[in-house]
């Protein structure tokens, strides 16, 4: 019960990373400031965090070139994501997003050689086919949201790419390394392109990113809490959570109400994501047969 606390608080919490970078685009703070503002937070937070523990070290990469690799997933992540926040509702952007089980499966049995039967392949088919009904082209033709739903897209697939990519260095990687590895590269890649046109952000801009910056250390602080006291397959499964957050969020401040369309495309992303997950722990859990 207590892994479900902190994964319901970890993706709770990244709703609020997403929320004010939504009202920093909103500010016109461009996409690659807001990246460099949530890593500028965790440069300073986790050395903060680590010295309080005593032990410093815990923030040295035992291998660099990985983590600079997966640090660059990150800055993509989040740099599409901002852009993705800007131009669709937020409940339109996590119902896109949870399409990343599904990428994930795809990505772990190319480069993993995780095993896909037919019956994830079908939840998978599934799940896009979802996509396709809580987008509805017809309707986004005419409301030009395309560049949303590509930077959604392109989000997700780096936010998939990191995740596989993390199952190969968590056995030799401490996660406040991991972190704050990946502020450092979102500092120099968010902040490198604004030293040819540098502006002083407004106090309101200010605080929106700075905000997606502490709610984004402690997503992560709290998901990490999660997975070292259940299963990733379980905790995955509360990443769901964030259609009801989005949703009440997103009509609080900016009324928005989700369609039929986005509703019944949810329920059917939802039903495969949860298949696709449910099918991983019970692989996770079967005994190992011998040839």
């Amino acid at each position: 019960m207590r892994a479900i606390g902190y994964a319901i608080a970890a993706f709770t919490f990244w709703v609020g990373t997403n929320t004010c970078a939504k009202l920093a685009g909103g500010l016109s703070v461009p996409p690659y400031e807001i990246a460099g503002f949530i890593g500028l937070v965790g440069v300073v937070i986790m050395p903060l965090a680590a010295q309080a523990r005593g032990d410093i070290g815990i923030l040295r990469p035992k291998k660099l070139w990985p983590q600079l690799l997966r640090g660059l997933l990150i800055l993509g992540s989040n740099f599409f994501n901002a852009i993705a926040v800007r131009h669709l509702p937020l409940t339109v952007f996590y119902v896109v997003v949870f399409t990343s089980p599904l990428l994930v499966a795809i990505m772990a049995a190319f480069f993993l050689h995780e095993r896909l039967d037919w019956r994830k392949t079908v939840a998978i088919l599934a799940g896009f086919a979802g996509v396709i009904i809580a987008v509805d082209p017809t309707a986004s033709v005419a409301t030009g949201d395309w560049i949303g739903y590509a930077a959604t897209m392109a989000g997700a697939l780096a936010f998939s790419a990191n995740i596989v990519w993390l199952r190969t260095m968590t056995q030799t990687e401490s996660l406040e390394s991991l972190v704050f590895i990946a502020s450092i590269v979102n500092v120099v890649g968010g902040f490198a392109p604004a030293l040819t046109d540098f502006r002083p952000l407004p106090v309101n801009a200010l605080a929106a990113v700075l905000g997606a910056g502490l709610f984004s250390v402690l997503g992560n602080l709290a998901s990490f809490k999660a997975l070292r006291q259940a299963p990733a397959a379980i905790v995955s499964q509360f990443h769901y959570t964030q259609i009801v957050t989005g949703a009440l969020v997103g009509y609080l401040i900016w009324r928005d109400i989700p369609t039929t369309h986005l509703i019944a495309g949810a329920i059917i992303i939802v039903g495969a994501g949860l298949y696709v997950a449910n099918h991983a722990r019970k692989a996770a859990r079967a005994p190992l047969v011998p040839e």
